[in-house]
């Protein structure tokens, strides 16, 4: 008996995806159930970009969280209570009143909800660096991905349906809470290394600054951060496609559908493979030729006709395409993470990489309101190309130094 439910040391790659579940199912209530709902209700498209912005704003707060979870109480009681308390923040949002007033009100809410998800990706970041090899860190990467896009599909279809076809987004955010609470079962599958603590708090975060500092002075680290800073692959404005589906005469069924379930589904391709080629190419590679793609994608979006089955079509081909390149960014931050301190740096990376979310989450808001979704697309799909090719650059100049190995014996005695 004890060996039939013996907890394992390895944590498959798939597990990975659930504890990230979570994260993208409230992310996907936010952006697509409440952000139609709300535009239903007759609330600005700006409003509701700021309050997806404050749902994403503590993403770019993770270096605060990494320290934390890496000096303090043990991961797996960290990722529990940070469900908790995402929990918490959508049944409190269940009794938020759906219109203009009511922003107010969302507003700390989101906040607080983006809050626990960053707990929970650096809980997660650090589970991973002690139950995984670099070998599998690509396919870690692509499965992360795939739960947390899923879980936006999941959210925001799901989430949508339920709020059109029940009593509201008030019954969407009580089933979405409760299935977040049990995604922390692979706790109780795997066997996470206890982190061995230092004597002190400030000891211990000097240990996991230390490793931080180790990755910024090298090339290596230096261009994978700034990999992730670049706004190229975000899809900021594919979270504003529920607000603005008017624009291609699109149903709240289809909005649900395309957004939602299938939007999730159709990033899944792309997550797994951009995964499993960052096992087998480099990955910063993998990455920006993904980023182009959703570029041309966005691009195509704007410039072709606006009805309802070219809204399909291009939403879930920009879902495959994000998921392309998400994969690729999280393969470029699991392949920086080393058993000290993995949640220092993870969390370092992560908020580096959700930055240009927040930032191009606004501007293309902002865009949208004054010159509509065609610009709202071509900007994004602009600043991609142009941030790719700046980077390119970059590398192209900055040259790794060769490694000079000293003399063997034999050449020594000749």
């Amino acid at each position: 008996m004890n060996k039939l439910f013996a907890r394992r040391p390895v944590m498959p790659p798939v597990f990975i995806g659930v504890l990230l579940l979570p994260n993208g199912m409230n992310q996907g209530f936010i952006s697509v159930a409440l952000g139609y709902t709300l535009a239903q209700h007759g609330v600005e498209v700006s409003a509701i970009a700021g309050l997806i912005s404050l749902r994403l704003l503590p993403d770019t707060w993770t270096f605060l969280a990494g320290p934390v979870v890496d000096c303090t109480l043990s991961i797996a009681r960290w990722y529990l209570l940070s469900v908790i308390g995402a929990a918490a923040c959508l049944m409190l949002l269940a009794v938020v009143p759906l219109d203009s007033a009511g922003v107010a009100w969302m507003a700390p809410l989101c906040l607080s909800l983006g809050l626990a998800s960053t707990l929970s990706t650096s809980a997660t970041s650090a589970a991973l660096a002690l139950t995984t090899t670099n070998a599998v860190r690509g396919a870690c990467a692509g499965w992360r991905q795939t739960g947390f896009l899923g879980g936006i599909g999941l959210g925001g279809g799901a989430g949508l349906w339920l709020s059109t076809h029940s009593a509201g987004p008030r019954v969407a955010a009580v089933a979405l809470a409760l299935v977040s609470l049990g995604c922390a079962f692979p706790f109780v599958l795997v066997e996470v290394p206890r982190i061995a603590r230092e004597a002190t708090v400030v000891i211990a975060a000097r240990a996991a600054l230390g490793s931080l500092w180790a990755l910024l002075r090298s090339r290596e680290g230096i261009l994978a951060a700034l990999a992730v800073t670049i706004p190229a692959g975000v899809g900021a404005a594919m979270n504003l496609m529920p607000a603005v589906s008017g624009d291609w005469h699109a149903s709240a069924t289809l909005v649900a559908a395309v957004t939602g379930v299938l939007g999730g589904l159709a990033c899944v391709p792309g997550c797994i493979v951009a995964g499993y080629l960052c096992d087998r190419f480099p990955r910063r590679s993998v990455f920006l030729y993904s980023a182009l793609l959703c570029a041309v994608g966005e691009a195509a979006m704007a410039v072709f006709p606006h009805s309802a089955p070219f809204f399909t079509v291009f939403v879930l081909t920009n879902a495959a395409l994000t998921g392309l390149a998400y994969g690729g960014i999280t393969a470029i931050i699991f392949d920086r993470l080393g058993p000290l301190g993995a949640a220092t740096v993870g969390g370092v990376l992560s908020s580096l990489c959700n930055l240009p979310v927040v930032v191009l989450t606004v501007v293309v808001g902002v865009v949208q309101s004054h010159r509509g979704s065609n610009a709202m697309l071509l900007v994004e799909a602009g600043l991609g190309v142009v941030s790719v090719a700046l980077y390119g650059l970059l590398t192209a100049i900055w040259r790794a130094k060769p490694v000079i190995e000293p003399p063997s014996a034999v050449s020594a005695m000749i």
